[in-house]
């Protein structure tokens, strides 16, 4: 008989890069188990009344754990940031501060992509893709906001303009 896992509320599924461990929230954790659900082992205890914990990806060589994290409560409580640590748990550090969420790891585990997410402004490098160290945290816009990018603002162009660019 397969005994596997029974939980409440599993989310953000991840492999690991041997595709022999499935990184996962819980309550109150982030877990690793097995592909067939057995060996389920917790990385990181999560507290659940201040934080919310998003989007978990092993790094290449399954020696780290790239996250973002929302802290919620009092003066801490504002935007998702890219956080590391590593995979036994220990050594859980902030990478980013300016938003930060979607961390995925390069193939040779040098960088860490993510969207920076500021929600509370429209700032230009806000929505679009950065990169990141995971050792030094120097930080690379890699794309722009379409508005951006264009050669005349949209506000400034008439619908007729903007259709005409495109034909």
């Amino acid at each position: 008989s397969t005994k596997h896992v029974v939980a409440d509320e599993c989310g953000s599924p991840s492999w690991s890069a041997d595709s022999r461990r499935i990184l996962h929230f819980r309550w109150g954790g982030l877990f690793s188990m097995d592909v067939d659900g057995r060996n389920s082992e917790r990385i990181y205890e999560i507290p659940i009344e201040d934080q919310a914990w998003m989007t978990p990806q092993y790094s290449p060589d399954g020696e780290h754990i790239a996250v973002s994290v929302q802290l919620l409560s009092g003066s801490k409580g504002g935007l998702p940031e890219v956080w590391v640590l590593n995979s036994d748990g220990t050594g859980l550090r902030r990478l980013t501060r300016q938003g930060g969420s979607h961390p995925s790891w390069s193939p040779d585990g040098r960088a860490i992509i993510f969207t920076r997410a500021n929600y509370l402004n429209n700032l230009p490098g806000s929505g679009v893709l950065w990169s990141v160290d995971p050792v030094t945290g120097v930080q690379q816009q890699v794309t722009s906001k379409w508005p951006e990018s264009c050669p005349t603002p949209v506000a400034e162009s008439s619908w007729g303009d903007i259709k005409r660019r495109f034909r």
